[in-house]
């Protein structure tokens, strides 16, 4: 029996949400979550919804007279599925790409493409200066905050490891989502968009996913045992009917796909190289750069009067001496006289007019400082001492942990992961998990990747459950395959007709163990146990 959805309603936001619902034509294609279900991939890409708009009447033509008013490259957009009454989030995001289609032997469409939140993550500069003593939870919150569009709603773990120093190697145009690779691979946890509540951030810690049980989805069903008396008589109400509850579910599909990708023989890895990154943070103020004027001409900076001087950088070296490379952290406000002077003469002679010189430092990226310099005065001035002052951050030699199976590498060869934790400075923190990678894929097996399904034949309150990050039950039994996997995307068509195809890709939970108990089957149709 064809499970079909009441409605599916798309809005667009340009002073108010308007319903655009008659105009889309076709399907509308979604995908949301990580790139593949490799050990790396811990962060998600910007999710994606595609769908065409009619154009006939040149309403969704931006510039043009009859435009639709407010309709824009950047509008929001949103999507709602209503099932059995009850609305259900599909996509929320903004419009990226707005594509024309006048050929004059075809209908005028309009198609579009638009993102989740993580585009946003995706392009805009991670603006954050260092900053000590974090957790990933705390870091990935710096970096939200500091970003002019924000996800709707956010649901953080609060992470296993305080990492001394974060944003300490930040380039000039790190993206915020390099800085969420970076914190994701130092906890090993996970960061992506769910559709929960139109769009939720969620950033996982390293226990997430090992504490973790199967997800759920709840159906009505007849007499549940909630209702049942001491006796184990089933309660009625004042009309002598039999209560109806909603049972709650785990997300199981049990040979209900209509496809699936199963990999023989792949994904063994026999040996985990774990690569940490040691620091001290000094707790001295020191000059970590400086014009080093000393009495020489050559060693100042004229500015004109009323001059601004944009550009002028300063790598920071050891304050110890040797000329090493270090970073900054708790960099200090520039100080008239203690950091800058300027005179009227080069030799740093004739009038004082460091009271007319303008300093405004710029300490985004850890490992230098960017000036901006404004003389006010009305004559010429020379910069005679210009000096960055803050905590020294030195990042020591990397630290490296191997975990390898010996019996594997020699049946096999070596098969090497290589993980990189930027901003962790301890081996031990990582180390039970990298044992359970290698201990799970130590030997050949057949790896599911992904399932493909119809929710309309295999249940659409699943679907409509279903999240990234979630942890459910899959069994395959032409492969041998019984086992619990955590959803690492979600690829999905809802056609003009109603019918609902998608595809989950998949990762296999490592540490997942089935605790069951029995239900009272006699008074429904449900299974027999259910993982908790």
């Amino acid at each position: 029996m064809s499970e079909m959805l009441d409605s599916v309603k798309i809005e667009i936001y340009t002073t108010e949400w308007i319903d655009i619902t008659a105009d889309v034509i076709d399907s509308l294609n979604q995908e949301q979550g990580m790139a593949d279900t490799t050990y790396l991939s811990r962060v998600a890409d910007p999710g994606i919804l595609e769908l065409t708009l009619e154009n006939i009447d040149g309403k969704y033509s931006p510039g043009t007279e009859s435009c639709l008013a407010g309709w824009e490259k950047g509008n929001k957009i949103k999507v709602t599925l209503t099932y059995e009454g009850t609305a259900y989030p599909y996509f929320y995001g903004f419009i990226d790409s707005i594509k024309l289609n006048s050929n004059p032997d075809e209908d005028n469409t309009v198609e579009i493409r638009a993102y989740d939140w993580m585009k946003f993550a995706d392009e805009y500069p991670s603006l954050t200066s260092t900053a000590t003593n974090k957790k990933l939870n705390e870091m990935v919150d710096l970096v939200v905050t500091g970003m002019p569009i924000q996800p709707l709603n956010k649901d953080f773990t609060e992470g296993n490891d305080t990492f001394p120093s974060v944003f300490d190697i930040s380039g000039t145009r790190d993206k915020a989502i390099t800085e969420f690779q970076r914190g994701a691979n130092s906890e090993l946890a996970y960061i992506y968009v769910t559709r929960k509540n139109n769009e939720t951030l969620v950033v996982e810690s390293r226990n997430t996913r090992i504490s973790k049980t199967v997800d759920n989805y709840n159906e009505p069903k007849i007499n549940s045992f909630h209702y049942k008396d001491h006796d184990g008589n089933l309660y009625k109400d004042h009309n002598n009917n039999l209560y109806i509850d909603h049972v709650i579910l785990p997300i199981f599909f049990d040979n209900t796909m209509n496809d699936f990708e199963a990999i023989p023989w792949e994904d063994v890895i026999n040996q985990v190289i774990l690569t940490v990154y040691p620091r001290f943070i000094d707790s001295t103020v020191s000059v970590l750069w400086s014009l080093n004027q000393g009495n020489s001409s050559n060693n100042t900076i004229a500015l004109e009067a009323g001059q601004t001087l944009t550009g002028v950088d300063g790598d920071y070296t050891d304050p110890y001496g040797g000329g090493t490379k270090v970073f900054g952290s708790s960099m200090i406000t520039p100080v008239v006289t203690t950091d800058y002077k300027m005179y009227a003469n080069a030799d740093g002679t004739g009038t004082d007019l460091s009271a007319n010189l303008e300093v405004t430092p710029d300490y985004s990226v850890a490992s230098k400082v960017s000036y901006i310099l404004t003389n006010t005065s009305g004559t010429l001035g020379y910069i005679t001492k210009l000096q960055a002052r803050g905590n020294g951050v030195f990042i020591y030699n990397a630290l490296k942990y191997t975990y390898e199976d010996a019996t594997s590498i020699n049946k096999y060869s070596y098969k090497t992961l290589e993980i990189e934790q930027k901003y962790q400075t301890n081996t031990n923190t990582s180390k039970d998990l990298v044992q359970l990678i290698v201990n799970a894929n130590k030997e050949s097996r057949t790896v599911l990747k992904s399932i493909t399904l119809n929710a309309n034949t295999c249940g659409m309150k699943q679907f409509l459950f279903l999240q990234v990050g979630n942890l459910i039950h899959i069994k395959v039994d032409s492969e041998g395959i019984d086992g619990y996997y955590f959803v690492q995307k979600i690829k999905s068509t809802i056609t003009a007709d109603g019918f609902v195809d998608y595809t989950i890709t998949v990762l296999e939970s490592l540490t997942f163990s089935l605790t069951t108990f029995t239900w009272d089957v006699s008074i429904w149709d449900g299974p027999d146990t259910w993982g908790v």
